[in-house]
């Protein structure tokens, strides 16, 4: 498509892509799981599906995070293998990878700046904000971290580099609404007037969490849930019970509901300890991501003002959730075009 800069996001578990106009209007975004931990062929996967979703472009911008994944020795060989791969599968067009600060490199120099690649997602997504927005916080909650990110005097206003400074101070929150293991969010959980001790077992995930109070989103919880079991209301019940040693006939759903609101307060919490952390005063929040919804409840509990990330753009085609919910890939396909 003529004119047109195809964005995209590469994480370990997820790819989002977005097609953008010359005049910045927003066309087309898709999310589709790509557990990269199991080899290249995934990603191959995942971009044939998105591709057939968004179209084909001359021009790609593409961040990512999917370095991190277990299939590579470390940040740097996983940066340029990912690019290496990407530029493979499109061949002879233009595709150039974001490294910070507005700037864009193309495979080439892919290993010179493997650093500033490596998980800059979260810099593409904050500095297309702070083109808007002189001052707010940007907060993007996914499937399984939060970026937490101040912007003053249009500019992003960052201590953390790469992920170990940026969990020091508060900026990553390795945290989520779908795949994040429920015994991450502490050793006991508020239930029945008392403090149930949670096992540490993979028996539940946050998207149980989320589909039992019927605030998970569509279409977001892409992967098989922590006992191949089925995604219903129940099903998600059942594995909550497990995290407190219980069954999920020993009580009424009831019970297991307020269950899953003591779990997503106790989330609610680690994020908003990040927030005090980055930037106790600073208004409106920016949401972003597929947990946009739980940083609607912080915003309002802080007192603070609210805006999403979609309504910061022209949207023609897909809906504001939708483009809120893969910020990075639309803000990166944004940023390639000035």
């Amino acid at each position: 498509m003529p004119n047109r800069i195809i964005g995209w996001d590469i994480g370990g578990a997820h790819l989002k892509a977005a097609r953008v106009t010359a005049a910045g209007v927003v066309e087309a975004v898709i999310q589709v799981p790509c557990a990269l931990w199991r080899g290249l062929d995934e990603l191959s996967q995942a971009l044939e599906i998105a591709t057939q979703h968004v179209g084909e472009s001359e021009r790609h911008a593409v961040t990512m995070t999917g370095e991190m994944v277990d299939l590579f020795p470390d940040r740097k060989t996983g940066v340029v293998e990912i690019a290496r791969f990407f530029v493979a599968q499109f061949h002879k067009k233009k595709v150039n990878f974001y490294c910070g600060d507005r700037h864009f490199v193309d495979v080439d120099a892919a290993s010179f700046h493997a650093l500033a690649i490596a998980s800059a997602n979260w810099r593409a997504s904050v500095e297309f904000v702070s083109s808007k927005i002189p001052q707010c916080v940007f907060v993007d909650v996914g499937s399984t971290t939060t970026d937490i990110i101040a912007n003053e005097n249009s500019r992003p206003r960052f201590r953390g580099q790469d992920d170990y400074t940026r969990l020091v101070c508060g900026e990553l929150v390795y945290s989520g609404v779908v795949r994040t293991p429920v015994m991450a969010l502490g050793e006991s959980v508020k239930f029945c007037g008392g403090q149930a001790p949670v096992v540490a077992e993979h028996f539940a995930t946050m998207a149980d969490v989320y589909r039992v109070l019927d605030e998970l989103p569509d279409n977001v919880d892409q992967h098989p849930t922590a006992d191949g079991a089925q995604k219903t209301p129940f099903a998600s019940a059942r594995r909550l019970a497990r995290m407190i040693g219980r069954d999920v006939d020993s009580g009424e759903l009831s019970d297991w509901r307020a269950l899953a609101l003591s779990f997503r307060a106790a989330q609610m919490a680690k994020i908003a300890s990040g927030l005090a952390k980055v930037s106790p005063h600073i208004s409106p929040i920016v949401g972003a991501g597929i947990g946009e919804f739980l940083i609607r409840k912080i915003a309002r509990e802080t007192g603070r003002d609210y805006i999403a990330f979609a309504a910061l753009m022209e949207i023609a085609g897909p809906t504001a959730n939708a483009v809120t919910h893969v910020a990075p890939a639309v803000a990166v396909a944004l940023l390639a075009q000035d």
